[in-house]
């Protein structure tokens, strides 16, 4: 019964050797929400003002050094749209902006963010293979 320790030890190292990354450590940027709105605002003399359209996306830089310039693609309601996003983005620090998409494809629910490119303040980047 003893003799099973060091095989069970051996097999437990090889276990943690072989795990596959988190997402995190594949991508330096996590997307946590990405919803699109559609406003409509009553005007002082009456009437409805036309549509407004509001993309709001919040992720968190899981990479050691800020971020400078992250790039997402934005799916909805069959169209797609990529938004460049430039600022300082710090390490773990949850970051929620709002964009006016640039064309009229959207509506209001979830839509689907991915993050195509960062560039870092050191320089380097990273791109969605």
């Amino acid at each position: 019964m003893f003799a099973l320790a060091p095989t069970l030890t051996a097999l437990a190292a090889t276990l943690a050797v072989n795990t596959t990354p988190t997402p995190q450590a594949q991508y330096p940027i996590g997307v946590t929400s990405c919803n699109v709105s559609q406003t409509n605002y009553l005007l002082p003399e009456g009437g409805i003002s036309p549509q407004l359209n509001s993309l709001q996306i919040s992720f968190v830089n899981h990479a050691p050094v800020a971020a400078k310039d992250v790039k997402f693609v934005v799916r909805y309601a069959g169209g797609s749209e990529t938004i460049d996003d430039r600022g300082t983005f710090s390490n773990n620090v949850a970051i929620e902006q709002s964009f006016d998409p640039s064309v009229d494809i959207f509506g209001n629910g979830a839509a689907d963010c991915s993050v195509a490119s960062v560039t870092f303040a050191d320089g380097t980047t990273w791109q969605q293979g």
